[in-house]
């Protein structure tokens, strides 16, 4: 499942956690849910990836670690 413009939707937690019920059943994952686009927005329209970003296992999210993190 493709998430488009994840920094740009108001609505971007409610889709992710909507789509985990289309990739995974009783626990176990049969698809993955890929989020990207902009990130460049602030506000309220943000909230939702920035929860995602700053917290992957709190969503059950593979974590990237990088030089900056």
């Amino acid at each position: 499942m493709v998430l488009e413009e994840a920094g740009s939707n108001p609505k971007f937690r409610r889709s992710f956690i909507k789509g985990e019920a289309l990739v995974s059943l009783g626990g176990n994952k049969f698809g993955i849910i890929l989020a990207g686009g902009t990130g460049g927005d602030s506000g309220p329209a943000l909230e939702g990836l920035s929860n995602l970003y700053y917290d992957p296992e709190g969503h059950d999210v593979l974590p990237f670690l990088h030089n900056y993190t």
